[in-house]
């Protein structure tokens, strides 16, 4: 594919979008979240997980108010854009409980670095 084709087919996409826009709803399901950054949908398919930058694992349900933070959840060096960052279920979750997270850590000179980690 040149190019000018993939602007051509790109171009055709965009002009699309704005019939879309009048389709979308946006709607809030929680506003009690510090920097909310990832989700994960539980097999359930009604509860999320949802990581807070700031370094709260948290779950929610659309018939049940927002969790306390998870206990167990490594802490996360928050700064800027670190802090408690991804959440993805194990390919095997429904039998492991596997959850991984990836967040940030300080070490003892002050320096941040990502780290993935499950539990």
């Amino acid at each position: 594919m040149t190019l000018f084709t993939a602007a051509l087919l790109l171009g055709g996409a965009l002009t699309t979008l704005p019939s879309l826009a009048a389709e979308v709803q946006v709607q809030v399901l929680q506003d009690k979240l510090n920097h909310p950054w990832s989700v994960a949908f539980l097999p359930d398919n009604q509860t999320l997980l949802i990581t807070e930058r700031s370094g709260q694992l948290r779950s929610w349900r659309p018939d049940s108010s927002l969790s306390q933070p998870i206990e167990g959840v490594p802490q996360a060096g928050v700064r800027r854009q670190a802090g408690l960052l991804d959440v993805v279920l194990a390919p095997d979750f429904a039998q492991s409980r596997r959850v991984w997270l990836s967040y940030t850590e300080e070490n003892s000179s002050g320096q941040l670095g990502a780290v993935i980690g499950y539990g």
